[in-house]
C-alpha cells in the first residue's frame, strides 16, 4: 500500500511533469524563500511553484507531526456530530482531502495561485467536486477552519469576523503569531492576544474556547 509520503510526492511529480524527491523539496522551500523576496507576494503565489514543496514539506516531514492537526480536526467533527466544513487557506489539501476521505462535505479557499492549481489537480483525480467558495459569498457551515493563515493576513481581525458569519457554531484556528510578516506592528497584538485565547478578545469577537485539550489546535463557539 502506498503511504502518505509517497502519494503526496506521486502527485507532485505529476503535476509538475518532473521526479523530485524529499531532499529536493527541502531544496525547493529554500529557493521559495529567495523568490519570494525578489518578486513579492502577489508573483510569488500566482506563478510560483517553490510553495507547493514549501507546503508539501510541511506534511512529509515527520517532525513537524503536521498529521495531528488533521485528526484534531476529524475528532472534533465526530464528536460533535457535524458534517460540514469550510477550509480557509486550504494551501494543498493536507487537511481538506483527509478530511472528506473521513465523510465531511467540503468547502474551500485560498488565494489563486499554483498551489491551489496542485490542490485543484488532487481533488480532481480523486473525483471530488471543486467547491471553491470566496468567503465574501454567503454561505454557512458547521466549522470553519484556518490552519497557519492568519499570520499572513493583511487584517486577521476582519478577516475572522468575516469568519465567524460562515459558520452555524464553530471555528478552528492554528497560529503562529512569531510568522507575522503582513503589518506586523499592526497585527501582532491581535494575533498574540486570539492565539493565547485572551478573554476580553473572545469576549468582544462573542467566542468561547471549547475543548483545550487539543494540542495546537484551538477551538472555539460563537456564544
Amino acid at each position: 500500500m502506498i503511504n502518505k509520503n509517497e502519494e503526496i510526492l506521486k502527485e507532485l511529480n505529476e503535476f509538475l511533469g518532473s521526479n523530485y524527491t524529499i531532499n529536493d523539496c527541502v531544496e525547493m522551500k529554500e529557493k521559495s524563500l529567495l523568490e519570494l523576496k525578489e518578486a513579492g507576494l502577489d508573483r510569488f503565489f500566482g506563478e510560483s511553484n517553490y510553495y507547493i514543496f514549501d507546503l508539501a514539506l510541511w506534511y512529509l516531514n515527520s517532525a513537524s507531526q503536521r498529521y495531528i492537526i488533521t485528526d484534531n480536526l476529524i475528532k472534533f467533527m465526530d464528536k460533535y456530530k457535524l458534517s460540514t466544513f469550510y477550509d480557509f487557506g486550504s494551501g494543498i489539501g493536507l487537511d481538506l482531502i483527509p478530511l472528506i476521505y473521513a465523510g465531511f462535505k467540503h468547502s474551500y479557499y485560498d488565494i489563486k495561485s499554483r498551489h491551489l492549481d496542485f490542490l485543484n489537480y488532487r481533488l480532481t483525480i480523486r473525483e471530488q467536486e471543486l467547491n471553491y467558495i470566496e468567503p465574501e459569498k454567503d454561505f454557512k457551515v458547521d466549522l470553519v477552519y484556518s490552519i497557519a493563515v492568519f499570520e499572513h493576513i493583511n487584517q486577521p481581525k476582519m478577516a475572522l469576523k468575516q469568519l465567524l458569519n460562515r459558520t452555524n457554531k464553530y471555528l478552528a484556528l492554528v497560529i503562529d503569531p512569531d510568522k507575522c510578516v503582513l503589518n506586523r506592528n499592526e497585527n501582532i497584538e491581535f494575533l498574540d492576544k486570539l492565539n493565547a485565547c485572551d478573554e476580553d478578545l473572545l469576549k468582544e469577537l462573542n467566542l468561547k474556547r471549547i475543548e483545550p485539550d487539543y494540542l495546537a489546535t484551538c477551538f472555539f463557539e460563537k456564544i
